[in-house]
């Protein structure tokens, strides 16, 4: 949400998000660059990635989640990659401690984050989640990021538990690059020194 915080509606969703990327790369008139996404934020590239296709020179999923199928006409959302037991719970905070319509934001130990400045760093800085974000359906039309230049870099420092699927699943495809950096899931906070080095040269 960042800078954007102060726009919080109910009826932001993933396709909002994605929209948002797309608006950017025209205004700024972007091409031959390098798309990163984090965590959810794979969702939001993949979008991206099925309107811009080879526009974007590689596609950088970093600890990130990937829908299982991009096929034409395929629809998924964000919950979909959560166990029914895990959905529920979500969905119960939203009820409870969201007003209905946000995801609150998760305690920075969530993200393998402990080290005292950046624990307070992350909690002045994060914010609640439109739920549309997280039930709202994106439907694919070009395949998504299937066929384009794209590595996936998996925190190993622990490993984020909901995407261990993800990685087993990525690391047998070989569509894709495989890597992994010695950091939990916030690791642009933990490590980003050894991120930017690594993300130069992917």
């Amino acid at each position: 949400m960042g800078d954007r915080a102060h726009l919080f509606s109910k009826d932001i969703s993933l396709q909002t998000h994605v929209e948002d990327i797309l608006a950017l790369v025209e205004a700024e008139e972007l091409n031959d660059f390098v798309l990163v996404g984090h965590s959810y934020g794979g969702f939001v590239i993949s979008g991206v990635a099925d309107t811009l296709r080879e526009s974007v020179s590689h596609y950088v999923y970093l600890d990130a989640g990937v829908p299982a199928d991009m096929s034409p006409g395929t629809s998924f959302s964000w919950s979909d990659y959560n166990t029914p037991e895990a959905r529920e719970a979500r969905l119960e905070s939203v009820r409870e401690q969201g007003n209905g319509v946000a995801l609150p934001a998760p305690p920075p130990s969530a993200f393998a984050v402990t080290e005292p400045s950046e624990v307070a760093w992350l909690q002045r800085r994060m914010r609640p989640m439109p739920l549309q974000t997280y039930i709202g359906t994106f439907t694919f039309k070009n395949s998504g990021s299937n066929g384009m230049a794209r590595t996936y870099v998996a925190g190993s420092k622990p490993p984020y538990a909901s995407l261990v699927s993800t990685y087993e699943r990525i690391k047998g495809d070989k569509t894709w690059s495989f890597t992994t950096i010695d950091a939990g899931h916030d690791s642009m906070v933990i490590v980003p020194g050894e991120l930017a080095c690594l993300l130069m040269e992917i």
